[in-house]
Parts: structure tokens; sequence; C-alpha cells
């Protein structure tokens, strides 16, 4: 009788943990019909075109202004010149 309900206990067990398992399945993932990809190229194209007739257009980005250079320092000669003899 032990023996049985050792039995019965492990198969229990081995039922529990294999029916909690997820098994993968091999289905294909969904996919998107072939018209929703063409509406939404055409709305875009549609988008363009009303861009482009309003005169509205994206400005392109300009470059950042160059850096105002500083003056740089002049060096003053630090002894005088030396003394020339006219005849």
């Amino acid at each position: 009788m032990a023996r049985s309900r050792w039995t019965l206990m492990i198969v229990l067990m081995l039922v529990a943990l294999l029916s909690a398992c997820n098994m993968p399945r091999n289905t294909p993932a969904a996919e998107e019909p072939v018209g929703l990809i063409h509406t939404v190229a055409a709305q875009t194209v549609a988008a363009q075109m009303t861009q482009i007739a309003s005169g509205i257009t994206t400005p392109l980005p300009s470059l950042p202004p160059e850096p105002t250079r500083l003056p740089t320092a002049t060096l003053l000669p630090t002894s005088p010149p030396p003394p020339t003899v006219t005849p």
C-alpha cells in the first residue's frame, strides 16, 4: 500500500510539473496585410504633397556661428634701441 501511494505521488508530481510547462509552438507571427502598407505609403505621399503645395518647408539646420576671436596680446620691446652714431 505504501508503495502504490509513493508511485501515485510521483506520477501526480510529474503531471503537475509537465502541465506547468509552456512548450513553444510553431505558430507563424501575425503579418500586416499588404493593403495597410500601401495605405500608409499613400498617406505619406499625400502629406508631403500637401506640405509642398502650401509652401511650408522644413528649415534646414544652420551651422552654428563662429566664435568671436579675442585680440591677441602684442609684446612691447623690453629695452630701448641701441644709440646710433651719425657723422
